[in-house]
């Protein structure tokens, strides 16, 4: 998924966070049947507080269900 610039340049963390707690929906609204996560996903773009608060939330979210995991990559069935 990608993250608005605005929210980076404007260190919105909370928006940034709050993409990937609400991830369900944003499946929903495209179709899309699996979300591939990996812990490198947000190198660039965010810090690592925001790092691990998104893998967190990822990692919480019940609506998300880890159907395969390898290295540093999971697949998740919304």
């Amino acid at each position: 998924m990608p993250l608005l610039p605005r929210w980076w340049y404007a260190e919105d963390h909370a928006s940034i966070i709050g993409a990937y707690r609400n991830l369900q929906a944003y499946c929903r609204n495209r179709g899309l049947e699996y979300v591939y996560f990996t812990s490198e996903d947000l190198q660039r773009e965010t810090g690592d507080e925001d790092r691990h608060e998104v893998e967190r939330v990822m990692h919480e979210n019940r609506a998300l269900k880890p159907i395969f995991q390898a290295g540093i990559g999971t697949i998740y069935k919304p």
